[in-house]
This record gives structure tokens, C-alpha cells and sequence, in this order.
């Protein structure tokens, strides 16, 4: 080594040290309050967002809805005392231990990926933990990552002026990140692999690196990322291809892997890039049934339902409604409870039912099938082997929405418990057998439709309707047969007899009757569609649709449309209509009396002041002055009565609405707009004015002396 080399080698070892006691002292330095305050503000709106997303579900699992909230509030202490610790630890002193940590992170990692390792845990389909399970256990790529970053800061620092070749700024960095991304790839750890990545390139970009190469190492990453989807998505790389096609359609697999993104898009359509407000969101409230057998109850904006729901639901005793009911229709005094119950979430979340059928309720029993619905033994037998329905949520519609039925406490069901039930029924034995005979009434045994019975019937006709019978009504009719034959009666009037007796027993049943009264349904081919419009205006869209899709089908084709709420409206509008009919005629007879009243006070008026219409006259009033005066007076009568009116009008709504309210619950039924009262006073000042034309008229016409003679 020359001189200048050794002066060029002491000199560059002295500038190492220089940054390495301005790192000290940087280290050693006052805390850092900007820090301290955005970490803490960072912490109280984690710890906020945490309590208005899991105070539902902490409520349901422990009772206390600040469950999780207190939990990791805790460990945000800790977490804090621990950040002051080892800020107050020269982190200096790492650079060091650089090298130790890559070469542990690199054991720990092949150490994970080594088959039947003992210490190696599998967990969803990755081996990506050391320990002993349920006792202790930590992931290899966590001392990876700090590995990363300790390494990386302590040698770009020292060489610095050195990252932008190719062979000792970049070649080295590169090499032991993807040897630490190909073992982490073997666990597999994609996320893992992804974030190592990233920090290094970030530090390498820090360190000083060509701009170019960042931007070639981008294109790279862009490229490799672009095949990796591609041959996930051709099956070639079975890792990660459940997420791709997730990714495509997550509602595939709503329940499963999909549902990490099916919930954020559902997040996003509800409350779009401002939200819905803070404890506002509606995807933490539990959730839907997930099953057939899983039902929810639907609650009103106070979180209220019905009595009859509570007695619907076993909340309370059914048979006192029951009672009451029937001992209201009796006319006797009944007495309604109207206590206001309350009930928890467990109360409702614990209640379960049973799936009864209506073919459930009948056996087969000498060859005839029996309806055992009032035999409470035989149906408690059936209930404890048939399938169990839960409540497992409670939903309350949104501010402004309504439910379907208009009421709470509607309980919602899936779609697969009505399949399951249309299931159940359709394999039925008695729906089979009546199916297999759609001529034959199951429940009897008789042909659905007889024909008009004969005077006259021969043995042999007997004979083939017998033959149609069940064995056991086939036996008890020969039965008869043969103890009428000992009694002497001859074969015609036998036969005769019993078919008559048997056809005239035929209680109009059919077979679509019978299948509807067991259960039977067919989806496609529903009787009737309930349709719920949003608003007025949807419900008079959805008529004009079905009226113009029925233009285009035979009438015998065409769609019934039923409008429920236009008929009750009809109805209300045509008892409000008589109503306003026969106030409208009241208000009438009531305006032409008052009408001929002001045209009297008017006239005497005129009468009483004939003195002063003369002088009026004699200093050079004409008729039209004359008039103007009594038409200003009624006028002014008018706009004086129209003003009391109203105000008295406003005056007895105050306590109108309270009573309204107070009875019904409704708000600001009665009311007066601005605009009408203009018109009332008006309509006030003109009748007045048309009173008093003619007495006006008469007090304009006064011969002047005439006038001055009168006393």
C-alpha cells in the first residue's frame, strides 16, 4: 500500500467514525414531542375505530361492550411504555448485530421449511411458524424483516458513496433478498415476501441508488407480478389463485375466501367514500343467517316488535291470547295486558323452534291416512326429531327504510329453508301416493270427481268402484255387501244403496286442493308475487309496466295486479271525500246565510245613515262615491272576519295536534299553509263584497233631498 493509499484509507475510516459519533449524538438527543404526538393520535383513533367496530360483538360474546376496547387499550399502554424504553436505548448500538440477525433469520427460515421439523406449524394450508403449539410459537419472517433493516441501514450508511455500482452497491442487496424471498416463498408467505421486498427497496432507495434502476426494478416487479396472476390463473401456481379468483368475483365463495373483499365492497356500497358515520356502519352488527335453518328478527327504529310477535315467539303465554280471543267473541270483559316487557339480546338470540310440516301431521293407519294434529303426544315425537331454527340476529332497517310487510317484527329467512321445505314436503309418502293417483282423493279413498248419482246401480258396477279402494275399505264395503245379501236383499238394490252412499259421501275435495293443503308449492310457478315499492311513484311505475306487458298477451294470459295500498287509499279517499262533501255543503249553507246577514246589516246600515247619504250628496258626492263608502265598509268586515278566522284557526291547531298526537302518535296532522290563509281571506273579503253590493246600490240611488228630509 502506497503512502497516499494508507493517508486516502485513514482518512475515509476517520469520516466512518465522524458519522458513526454524529449517529451517537443524534440518538442521545431530547425526545422527539412531534413524534410522541402524532403516535398518540394515531393510537386514540386506532383505539376509537376498534370500539365502533367491535362493541356488537364484544356485547354478545362477554356483555361488555367495551370488551375488546379495554383489552387493547392495555396492550396500546404497554406498547407505549415500551416505545419510551427503547427510545431511550442508543440505537447505535444495533449496527453490529446486523450480520448476526441475517444469518439467524436465514437458519430460522430454512429451519421452518425443513419436512416432519417437530418445531415446524402448519396453519391454513402454510408452514410459516416455530414453537410448540398452544404454548408458544413465532414466525421466522418477523426477525426477517428486522434483519432487513438493521443490515441494510448499517451498511448503506458506511458506504454510501458506493451504492451507485453496480457490484457492491446493489449485487449484494439484491442477492440476499431474494434468497430470503425464495425461503419465504417455500413456507409459502407471499404478503411477507412482499413487504421485505419493499422495505430493502426502500432503504436502497434512500441509501442512493440510480434513479433508473428504480424505475427498471418497478417495470420488473410490475412484470413478474403480471405473470405470477397469470399463471395463477391458468393453474400452473396453485398458491394464490384462490385470491386471484376471488379477487375476479369474491361472491363465488362469499363465506369462504371471498369474504374479506366481499365485505370491503359491501362497505364501500353503503357508504361510499365518505362512509355513514362514525358507529354508524351496519356490517358489525353480527350477522346474517348463514344457514336454512338460521333466522333473524326485525326490529322497528326503537328497537320495538309487536305483542302479537312476543306471543308468536313463546316470549309470552300464546294461550292467553288464545283465551282472550275466544273470550272476547263470547262478548265477555277481557282484560289486555299492557305492560311493556323487555328483553335482552341473549333472550332473543337463545330462542329456538322446530320445522313442522303439514305433511308431518299425518300417519298412515289401516290403510287410510289419519290427521294426528290434535294428538299433542304423537306431534311433541315428531318435534324432537325435526329440524331446529335459531335466531342468531336482530336487524333494525336504516334511518328512512321501511320494512317489506310495513310492521316489525318480521322474521327474515334465506331462500334455502323455503327449498328445503318445499324438499321435505315433496318427498313426502303421502304427497307421492296422492301424486302417483291424481284421480283419487288420499284422505278418503274416493274418486275426486263422481258423477251425477243414478236411480238404479248393478253389482258390477259396485264391484269396479270397490276395486278402486284402499284393501281395508275394499273389505269393509264386501263387508256390507255380504251382510245385506244374509239379510235377503237382492243384488240390485244392494249396489244400488251403497254406491249412492258412497258417492253422495264425496266432500268436494280435488286434487290441486289436496296438494295445496299438504304443502306443495312449486317456485316457478308462484300463485301470487308480493312486490313492495320504495315510494308513490315506484308503485305507480310498476302498474304502468304490468299494464303495458299485458298489452302484449291473450287476456286469458294476462298478469292480476293487485294494488293493496291503492284499494286502501281509495277507500280512506272516499270516506274523506263524503266527509269533505258534507263539510263543503255545511260551509256553503253557512257562507249564503252569512252572505244574506252581511246584505241585511249592510241595507240597515243604509237606512239608519239616509241623513248622511243626503249630505254626502248636497256637498257633491256622486252615486259612485256613494257606493264606494259601503263597498269599503264590507270590505273591510270581510278582511276583518277572514283575519279572526284565521287566527282562531291557529290557535285550536296547537292543541288539535297535541291531542292527535297523544292518541296515535302521528305529528303535524292539522295545519294551515301561508297560502291557504291568504286565499280564506280573500274568499272572505269577496263575499262580504257581493253582500253589500245591492244595499250599496240602494244607498247610491237616494234622491239627495229626499235624503236630508229623513230623521
Amino acid at each position: 500500500m502506497t503512502r497516499e493509499e494508507y493517508h486516502a484509507h485513514k482518512a475515509q475510516q476517520e469520516r466512518r467514525r465522524q458519522i458513526e459519533r454524529r449517529g451517537y449524538e443524534a440518538a442521545k438527543g431530547p425526545l422527539d414531542l412531534p413524534l410522541l404526538l402524532l403516535t398518540l393520535l394515531l393510537t386514540g383513533m386506532g383505539l376509537l375505530m376498534l370500539f365502533s367496530a367491535s362493541f356488537p360483538s364484544a356485547y354478545y360474546e362477554s356483555g361488555d361492550p367495551a370488551y375488546y376496547l379495554k383489552r387493547q387499550a392495555f396492550f396500546a399502554a404497554l406498547g407505549l411504555v415500551a416505545m419510551f424504553v427503547v427510545s431511550k436505548i442508543n440505537y447505535q448500538r444495533w449496527r453490529g448485530a446486523g450480520r448476526l440477525l441475517v444469518g439467524l433469520a436465514l437458519f430460522l427460515l430454512i429451519l421452518v421449511i425443513i419436512p416432519h421439523n417437530p418445531l415446524a406449524i402448519t396453519a391454513n394450508r402454510a408452514t410459516r411458524w416455530l414453537g410448540i403449539k398452544g404454548v408458544f410459537q413465532f414466525q421466522p419472517s418477523e426477525i426477517a424483516k428486522l434483519a432487513v433493516i438493521v443490515y441494510f441501514s448499517d451498511t448503506i450508511s458506511k458506504k454510501r458513496e458506493k451504492m451507485l455500482t453496480w457490484r457492491q452497491g446493489i449485487l449484494p442487496y439484491v442477492a440476499l433478498l431474494a434468497v430470503i424471498g425464495v425461503l419465504m416463498m417455500l413456507e409459502p408467505h407471499l404478503s411477507g415476501t412482499v413487504l421485505i421486498f419493499a422495505t430493502g427497496a426502500v432503504l436502497m432507495i434512500v441509501g442512493g441508488i440510480q434513479r433508473w434502476l428504480v424505475a427498471v426494478g418497478v417495470g420488473g416487479v410490475s412484470a413478474l407480478g403480471f405473470l405470477f396472476i397469470k399463471l395463477a390463473e391458468a393453474g400452473v401456481i396453485r398458491y394464490g389463485a384462490a385470491r386471484i379468483e376471488m379477487w375476479h368475483n369474491p361472491w363465488e365463495d362469499y363465506y369462504g375466501d371471498g369474504y374479506q373483499l366481499a365485505q370491503s365492497l359491501i362497505t364501500i356500497g353503503s357508504g361510499g367514500l365518505l362512509g355513514v358515520g362514525l358507529g354508524r356502519g351496519r356490517q358489525k352488527f353480527l350477522y346474517l343467517p348463514e344457514q336454512y335453518n338460521e333466522v333473524v328478527l326485525l326490529v322497528n327504529e326503537d328497537n320495538r316488535i309487536t305483542d302479537y310477535t312476543l306471543y308468536t315467539l313463546g316470549l309470552l303465554d300464546a294461550q292467553a291470547l288464545q283465551d282472550a280471543v275466544e273470550a272476547a267473541a263470547r262478548g265477555e270483559d277481557v282484560s289486555i295486558d299492557t305492560e311493556v316487557h323487555s328483553y335482552s339480546y341473549d333472550d332473543i338470540l337463545s330462542l329456538r323452534f322446530r320445522l313442522l310440516t303439514n305433511t308431518d301431521c299425518f300417519v298412515r293407519q289401516d290403510g287410510q291416512w289419519v290427521d294426528k294434529s290434535d294428538d299433542e303426544a304423537y306431534l311433541l315425537n315428531v318435534l324432537n326429531s325435526s329440524d331446529e331454527i335459531a335466531v342468531v340476529g336482530i336487524l333494525r332497517p336504516a334511518e328512512g327504510a321501511t320494512t317489506g310487510s310495513g310492521q316489525s317484527g318480521v322474521i327474515g329467512y334465506r331462500a334455502d329453508l323455503m327449498t328445503h321445505l318445499l324438499d321435505k314436503v315433496t318427498s313426502a309418502e303421502i304427497v307421492r301416493e296422492q301424486q302417483a293417483a291424481p284421480t283419487v282423493d288420499v284422505f278418503t279413498g274416493l274418486p275426486f270427481e263422481q258423477e251425477e248419482l243414478k236411480d238404479a246401480y248393478t253389482m258390477e258396477e259396485l264391484q269396479a268402484y270397490a276395486a278402486q279402494l284402499p284393501a281395508a275399505a275394499q273389505q269393509e264395503l264386501m263387508g256390507y255387501v255380504s251382510s245385506m245379501q244374509a239379510a235377503g236383499m237382492d243384488d240390485g238394490t244392494i249396489a244400488t244403496q251403497l254406491m249412492r252412499a258412497a258417492l253422495s259421501q264425496s266432500d268436494g275435495a280435488t286434487y290441486t286442493g289436496n296438494l295445496k293443503r299438504l304443502g306443495v308449492s312449486d317456485p316457478d310457478d308462484p300463485e301470487a308475487i308480493n312486490l313492495f315499492p320504495k315510494d308513490f311513484e315506484a308503485k305507480d311505475r310498476i302498474a304502468d309496466r304490468i299494464a303495458e306487458y299485458n298489452k302484449t298477451l291473450p287476456e286469458d294470459a294476462q298478469l292480476a295486479y293487485t294494488d293493496y295500498i291503492g284499494l286502501m287509499i281509495s277507500s280512506i279517499t272516499t270516506i274523506i271525500n263524503a266527509i269533505s262533501y258534507i263539510l263543503i255543503a255545511f260551509v256553503a249553507v253557512s257562507l249564503v246565510v252569512s252572505s244574506i246577514m252581511i246584505g241585511i246589516i249592510t241595507y240597515i246600515s243604509v237606512l239608519e245613515r239616509t241623513r248622511e247619504i243626503g249630505v254626502l250628496r248636497s256637498i257633491g258626492a256622486s252615486r259612485r262615491d256613494i257606493s264606494r263608502v259601503f263597498n269599503a265598509e264590507t270590505l273591510t268586515i270581510g278582511f276583518a272576519a277572514g283575519t279572526i278566522g284565521i287566527g282562531i284557526t291557529l290557535l285550536l291547531i296547537l292543541p288539535l295536534n297535541a291531542i292527535i298526537r297523544h292518541l296515535s302518535g302521528l305529528s303535524g296532522v292539522a295545519a294551515l299553509p301561508a297560502g291557504a290563509a291568504v286565499i280564506l281571506v280573500a274568499i272572505s273579503m269577496l263575499l262580504t263584497f257581493l253582500a253589500g253590493l245591492i244595499p250599496s246600490r240602494i244607498a247610491a240611488k237616494k234622491d239627495p233631498v229626499i235624503a236630508l228630509r229623513s230623521e
